[in-house]
C-alpha cells in the first residue's frame, strides 16, 4: 500500500498522511482534506487523510483501515473537512471509511484549520478558531 502514514513531530500541525495524540490536536490547513478526530479520555488523536497520497495513490478501503487502525480504543470520533467533496468523489473509500468508524460524527466544512481537544470533559473541535462542543 503506497497510502503510508507517518506520526507528527507536532501535534499542533498535523501535516497531511501524519497523525498524533495529544489532550489537544490540530491540522495543517484543509483544501481538499478530510481529518479524524477521536477521543479517548483527555486525549485526542488526529489523522489527516488526503484524497491522493504523496505517491499519488488514491484513498481507498486499505487506506480506510490503516486509518482505523490509527485510532485506538476511542469513546467520540469525529469526521471534519470537505466530506461531501469525499462522497462525491470517492465514494466507495469514503463510506468504508464511514462504516468501520463507531457512530461518528460528520462535520462538512470548507476548507480551513480544524482540530480538536478534551476541555473540562468536554470533546471540542477547533473549527478555524473557535473550540465547538461535539
Amino acid at each position: 500500500m503506497s497510502y503510508v502514514f507517518t506520526h507528527a513531530a507536532n501535534a499542533l500541525s498535523i501535516a497531511e498522511q501524519q497523525y498524533a495524540t495529544a489532550g489537544t490536536v490540530r491540522f495543517s490547513a484543509f483544501t481538499s482534506c478530510i481529518g479524524l478526530l477521536a477521543r479517548n479520555g483527555t486525549n485526542v488523536t488526529g489523522v489527516h487523510l488526503v484524497m491522493f497520497s504523496n505517491t499519488d495513490s488514491p484513498f481507498d478501503n486499505a487506506a480506510a483501515e490503516a486509518a482505523i487502525a490509527l485510532l485506538g480504543a476511542y469513546q467520540q470520533v469525529v469526521v471534519i473537512g470537505q466530506t461531501g467533496m469525499w462522497d462525491d468523489n470517492f465514494h466507495g473509500p469514503y463510506q468504508h471509511l464511514l462504516a468501520g468508524l463507531a457512530h461518528p460524527i460528520v462535520i462538512d466544512v470548507n476548507d480551513g484549520t480544524y482540530g480538536g481537544r478534551v476541555a473540562n470533559n468536554v470533546f471540542q473541535t477547533y473549527q478555524n478558531g473557535n473550540y465547538i462542543n461535539v
